[in-house]
């Protein structure tokens, strides 16, 4: 039984629509960022935020791997993957063995106007473009979400997901 794996820019979307996905299907849902946090406390005993962990990139890439791999024998779930997840190609071609992709693509307006309060916005039009560039080229069924509600687009998820990988 494979999964839904969502991937998009940052603030696309992913873990709200992916917790309204999971629960429509009675899927579990899996957010990488929330076990990236877990793993952290488990392996240091401290409470850290995502955004502090990153400050270590090479670590929290790494810490990242090891998490999309753990999920290896996972089956029916909706998994939210951080922004950065796909820059990596063996984490790409792992997930495409245990589900499907949905890309919850989002214009460059819009990935600015949500993230126009964080401070690094002098380097977020490289990111968004770097990852664009990668996402793009992944097999996957892409929800444009810049024009529809949260409602109009977990409609077209529901429509497009291929029932017949959850009859296997």
């Amino acid at each position: 039984m494979k999964n839904i794996i969502l991937f998009g820019q940052k603030n696309s979307g992913k873990s709200f629509i992916g917790k309204k996905l999971a629960k429509s299907l009675n899927f579990e849902f899996i957010d990488t960022d929330l076990l990236i946090e877990k793993r952290y406390f488990e392996l240091t005993n401290k409470t850290v935020s995502l955004k502090d962990i990153f400050k270590k990139e090479k670590y929290f890439r790494a810490l990242e791997k090891k998490v999309i791999f753990s999920l290896k024998k996972t089956e029916k779930s909706v998994i939210s993957l951080g922004g950065g997840s796909l820059l990596d190609k063996e984490n790409i071609k792992f997930l495409k063995k245990i589900g499907f992709f949905i890309y919850l693509k989002i214009d460059k307006k819009t990935f600015f106007n949500r993230t126009k309060k964080n401070p690094y916005n002098s380097i977020l039009e490289e990111i968004y473009e770097k990852r664009e560039k990668i996402f793009n080229k992944i097999d996957s069924i892409i929800i444009d979400t810049n024009k529809l509600t949260q409602k109009e687009i977990l409609k077209k998820i529901l429509c497009q997901i291929p029932l017949e990988q959850f009859l296997k």
